[in-house]
C-alpha cells in the first residue's frame, strides 16, 4: 500500500503543481472541468491505494449497458441442430 502511494505521490503532484501555474489564467470553465477530473483522479487512486471494494468505472458501464447487452446476445444466440 505504501509503494502504491508513494508512486501515486510521484507522479501525480508534479503534475498538479504544474498545471496549478497553468490555470491560473484559465477561464472558470476551465478550471472546474479540471477540477472535476481531478475528483475523479483522486477516487480512483483512493480505490488503488486502499484496495477497496468501491463502485468503479467498469461497474457503472454494467450497470448501464449490462442487461441490454445480455439481451442482445441472447437474442442473436443460435443453438446448434
Amino acid at each position: 500500500m505504501i509503494l502504491k502511494l508513494v508512486i501515486l505521490l510521484v507522479i501525480c503532484v508534479p503534475l498538479l503543481l504544474f498545471d496549478m501555474v497553468n490555470l491560473k489564467n484559465e477561464k472558470p470553465r476551465a478550471k472546474f472541468i479540471y477540477a472535476f477530473l481531478v475528483m475523479v483522479t483522486i477516487y480512483l487512486s483512493s480505490i488503488l491505494v486502499c484496495e477497496l471494494r468501491w463502485p468503479t468505472l467498469y461497474d457503472a458501464a454494467d450497470y448501464l449497458f449490462g442487461t441490454p447487452s445480455r439481451l442482445i446476445v441472447e437474442f442473436l444466440h443460435v443453438t446448434p441442430q
